[in-house]
């Protein structure tokens, strides 16, 4: 990975990059997830509309799952939380280096990224 492609991070727990083709990569624990960029300013909105809902204290399920594509992952809302604000930061580095800004979802994205509650709870590590 070249120098500088890191955007942010949280712990060992979630990496956010941008590689050498101009994707943007996810990484949260053990699964990565590749997205161009048009996407991830797509998937960053619908986790911020995700996250207001649990600061509104609107979210009544115990966990949240992110999906993209074929991948999904589940997390506690706590950890979403952080996951959020992970995700935010690496889109104010991705738009400070002139790279776009977040905005609402394009609608010709080929796929959507989307934020459902988890009504189950899950086991933390």
């Amino acid at each position: 990975m070249p120098e500088g492609a890191i955007l942010a991070s949280y712990g060992n727990q979630t990496i956010i990059f941008r590689c050498e083709s101009g994707n943007i990569h996810v990484v949260h624990r053990q699964v990565s997830i590749r997205m161009p960029s048009r996407d991830y300013h797509t998937y960053c909105y619908n986790v911020g509309k995700a996250l207001d809902s649990i600061s509104a204290d609107k979210w009544h399920a115990p966990a949240v799952t992110v999906h993209y594509g074929a991948a999904s992952i589940t997390m506690p809302t706590d950890e979403f939380s952080r996951f959020g604000k992970t995700l935010h930061q690496a889109l104010a580095a991705f738009s400070v280096r002139g790279q776009g800004k977040g905005s609402a979802p394009a609608e010709n994205s080929a796929v959507q990224p989307s934020i459902r509650m988890c009504p189950k709870r899950i086991a933390q590590n």
